[in-house]
């Protein structure tokens, strides 16, 4: 019995709640797209993502049986083979596409194994839990539980024990995580108006100073979610006059982030500042996005229903979904899925897999869990047609909410080069959009 809850404890947080695989609520209700697998990557993904669909299925299977496993009533219930298999029938049925077949290979597996009992015996949930554990369908790590307490316990550097696990107030070194704008959550809205930014997790600020195009990140988000309380997280502070006029904006926290995982060491600060930035969406909510993110539109519309936002990066998704740009509620169901699997799975030579394709995949899995927004919404234009932001005339971009600017690869042709008297006399789709927000200052000041 226990290593049955042992086993089960690991794959529900996994697969807490697994529902049909339609499509999430997309601004076209186009039906997003499986994204785009490097052949390292498909061989990452068939390590990883088949054990994580597989655990989802087998939970499913596993609750349209006995109700829910988890429940001590669940212990009690039993039923015979031929029931059973029609229930697992049913939900494989449910299902389309890859995940069909994958359900119908893992009603198999598991059919095989229950046919190895005693002849005539009923069927238990604790003997289905063996047939998925010894018919390796789901091997998940039996990993440390996700808590859900977020008050604050400073004190995990002292402990040792600092982990994704952790909370962000664990993690801050110097500032203020209090709400000075009033309430943070108004009643009315799932997802409270705070922004986090991150910035200067290196010494050398990845060779990227603090520069106007990120004031104007922070001014714009400032000037437009006027209630919204703006925190930036940094390790190494920014210096400059940009900072110093970004900083009358915002609240400044300095962090010693978490920088292993599973003992091992994260040797990209790109990988550490992805997990920082699901830590913060998990404990506090709000609206995190790059530093090279310009705020055009109010996000409200997408704050009160709705319990995770995020883009698709290209057409229907095909790269993935991109973690630039991301809503959440307080401690939701898909920011817990999202780290538990980053987590158990977390391969430092796959680059974008966690931050990209991995809540793409998710999405598929948990299409209720997660609201997704087309391209158009967060990542216009996408990175291959940055020239037609800083070249192009006559763009008034109507239908985004926020513009990234691919930073990692506008910054030496483009963003580098920026300064006021440029933005204020050059014509481009670029300096038309920001120099609105770039009245108020003089040359003498800027």
């Amino acid at each position: 019995m226990t290593s049955a809850r042992s086993l089960l404890s690991t794959c529900i947080m996994i697969a807490l709640v697994f529902n049909g695989l339609a499509s999430g609520s997309i601004e076209d209700e186009e039906v997003p797209l499986l994204p785009k697998f490097s052949s390292e990557e498909q061989d990452y993904q068939k390590r990883s993502w088949e054990n994580l669909i597989g655990c989802s299925i087998a939970i499913r299977m596993a609750n349209s049986i006995f109700g829910d496993v988890n429940a001590e009533s669940a212990g009690n219930k039993t039923l015979s083979l031929k029931d059973a298999k029609y229930k697992m029938k049913s939900q494989c049925k449910s299902l389309g596409g890859i995940f069909n077949t994958m359900c119908n290979r893992i009603y198999t597996t598991i059919v095989k194994k229950l046919k190895k009992r005693e002849k005539g015996s009923k069927l238990t949930s604790q003997a289905f839990l063996k047939a998925i554990r010894t018919g390796k369908v789901c091997q998940s790590k039996d990993v440390t539980d996700v808590v859900s307490d977020f008050s604050p316990k400073a004190g995990c550097r002292k402990r040792g024990d600092c982990s994704i696990h952790s909370h962000i107030s664990e993690l801050v070194l110097e500032g203020d995580l209090s709400f000075r704008r009033g309430s943070a959550h108004s009643a009315s809205t799932k997802i409270p108006p705070i922004i986090h930014l991150m910035f200067g997790m290196t010494p050398d600020w990845g060779g990227k100073p603090f520069g106007i195009a990120h004031y104007l990140c922070v001014r714009t988000a400032s000037d437009i979610m006027k209630n919204a309380t703006i925190f930036l997280y940094y390790k190494h502070e920014p210096q400059g006059k940009w900072w110093k006029k970004a900083k009358q904006l915002l609240q400044p926290i300095r962090v010693d982030p978490v920088v292993k995982m599973n003992g091992r060491d994260i040797p990209n600060m790109a990988h550490v500042s992805d997990l920082l930035r699901l830590q913060a969406l998990r404990d506090l909510g709000g609206i995190y996005m790059d530093i090279d993110v310009i705020t055009i539109r109010s996000f409200a519309p997408l704050m009160k229903d709705n319990s995770f936002v995020m883009g698709q990066e290209g057409e229907k998704g095909v790269y993935g979904l991109c973690n630039a740009v991301m809503l959440s509620s307080p401690n939701s169901t898909f920011v817990n899925l999202w780290i538990r699997h980053y987590a158990e799975a977390y391969d430092p030579a796959i680059w974008s897999m966690h931050s990209v394709k991995l809540p793409s995949i998710l999405s598929h899995l948990y299409p209720s869990e997660i609201t997704q927004v087309n391209d158009k919404v967060f990542f216009y234009p996408l990175w291959d047609k940055i020239d037609y932001l800083f070249t192009g005339h006559g763009e008034t971009f109507p239908r985004n909410i926020a513009m990234h600017l691919w930073e990692s690869l506008s910054w030496d042709k483009y963003i580098s080069r920026l300064n006021f008297d440029y933005i204020m006399n050059v014509d481009n789709n670029f300096n038309n959009l920001v120099r609105p927000f770039l009245k108020e200052e003089t040359r003498g000041k800027a």
